[in-house]
């Protein structure tokens, strides 16, 4: 043993034994400190050191620098759930165009506690259906909303729609919701390519039956 042992001089080959083990602990190099560092932590370690952090959403694919970005701000993230910043980030990593508008934005005003997400059908460089439409991108924007908002908020999912030169909106809380045209021969003069569609191609209607027809928009 060294000098510097507190044991008695008495002490059993056994107690020895386990201070001299001890010794060996010590001089073992526990990257803890990296372990604990978004930036430098491993990254077959990083998924564990997210879900310490209560990070709320993860996806394996994506980038490494996604990632631990998402890891570092997982603090500052928590400490923003529930408010209106936290519904809009969540947001615009789904889709820039996506709008929040509150019950106090409407006129008439609506519920309190109540706000719509609004997902424009046709994009900016004039798109029309397609993905923007498709069911896949309203459950994930219910999903994240969900995550972040304020557990009294209840909310809609509306699609805006841009028909014969004006502004239309109809929506729902799923697509699902949405009717589909029924299989049949087409005996009409209908443009099907200028309609709006799902994510499988089929045209949607409005609340009165008819075609949503993007090529005015």
């Amino acid at each position: 043993m060294s000098s510097d042992s507190l044991l008695p001089p008495n002490s059993t080959p056994l107690e020895v034994a386990l201070a001299r083990l001890g010794l060996r602990f010590d001089d073992i190099d526990l990257p803890i400190e990296r372990l604990w560092n978004p930036a430098t932590c491993p990254i077959a370690v990083l998924p564990w050191l997210a879900w310490s952090l209560s990070v709320d959403k993860w996806d394996a694919e994506w980038s490494e620098e996604e990632k631990r970005a998402v890891t570092a701000s997982a603090i500052e993230d928590q400490r923003r759930k529930g408010s209106v910043t936290a519904v809009k980030t969540a947001l615009a990593g789904i889709d820039s165009l996506l709008t929040l508008v509150e019950w106090h934005q409407t006129a008439p005003r609506g519920v309190p506690h109540t706000f719509a997400v609004h997902l424009p059908a046709i994009g900016a460089d004039g798109v029309a259906g397609g993905a923007r439409v498709s069911a896949a991108t309203t459950a994930q924007i219910i999903a994240d909303v969900v995550r972040v908002s304020p557990a009294r908020s209840h909310f809609d999912v509306v699609i805006d729609l841009a028909v014969a030169g004006a502004t239309a909106a109809t929506g729902a809380a799923y697509a699902a919701l949405y009717r589909r045209v029924a299989a049949g021969p087409d005996t009409s003069d209908t443009d099907w390519a200028a309609l709006i569609t799902d994510e499988i191609g089929e045209p949607l209607t409005d609340d009165t039956g008819q075609f949503l027809d993007g090529s005015a928009a």
